[in-house]
């Protein structure tokens, strides 16, 4: 007879701890995916292209490229980023890690459209070629330049000089070479100044040359 009651208060006993257990698991796990889920917050914007997290985390929005700081157009694009996304959480979806910082797309809470993208639309970020980008992305770069938008206005891309005597043209290659084109070279009036590039005005060849660009080759001697 004690030996059944000792065998019954065994069996409630491990059943008591089998259920606490339990509880104990199905409460982590639900801390761990709450963990999971839970979205970052932004707490600085860099520039107009580059966050950082409240996980320490800097994201550099890819396939986009807002002008540097001091650039024309810069602070446009850093004010945007700073009413969409600053002190707010935010979904980050990565491509790739390199030099200390992520590369990826950046969503408000509120937009299924990603930040990258709507620099793109508004005119505020200059266009990338690289891999993984959605066909929208070339589709709003074109738009964007098409209306003269943002970067692409008469505000940060010129052909004309603010000043008519400093109307020597500073511009910087796809290869990142300074040349500098007077007016008397073969393809002058071409050239675009794209001001949000760094590039320039110049009133003198001194000041082209001390600003670090060289004459163009197709100048006469």
């Amino acid at each position: 007879m004690s030996k059944t009651r000792s065998n019954k208060h065994r069996n409630k006993s491990k059943k008591i701890i089998t259920s606490i257990i339990i509880a104990l698991l199905i409460g982590m796990l639900s801390y761990f995916s709450i963990k999971a889920y839970s979205l970052p917050k932004v707490t600085k914007i860099f520039d107009g292209d580059t966050i950082v997290l409240n996980n320490k985390k800097i994201i550099r929005l890819y396939g986009v490229d807002a002008p540097e700081i001091g650039n024309c157009g810069w602070k446009e694009a850093k004010d945007f980023l700073t009413s969409k996304l600053l002190n707010k959480k935010v979904r980050v979806k990565t491509v790739l890690y390199g030099r200390g910082r992520y590369f990826g797309f950046a969503y408000d809470k509120n937009s299924k459209e990603s930040i990258n993208e709507q620099l793109l639309e508004k005119g505020l970020a200059n266009y990338l070629s690289v891999g993984h980008l959605p066909k929208s992305f070339i589709e709003k770069y074109h738009r964007a330049k098409e209306n003269h938008l943002g970067i692409f206005s008469s505000k940060c891309t010129q052909t004309q000089p603010p000043k008519p005597d400093c109307s020597i043209k500073g511009n910087i290659s796809e290869r990142k070479q300074k040349i500098y084109f007077l007016p008397n070279c073969r393809n002058y009036k071409q050239i675009k100044v794209e001001l949000f590039k760094g590039e320039g005005w110049f009133c003198s060849e001194h000041d082209a040359r001390k600003a670090g660009f060289r004459k163009s080759l197709t100048c006469p001697n």
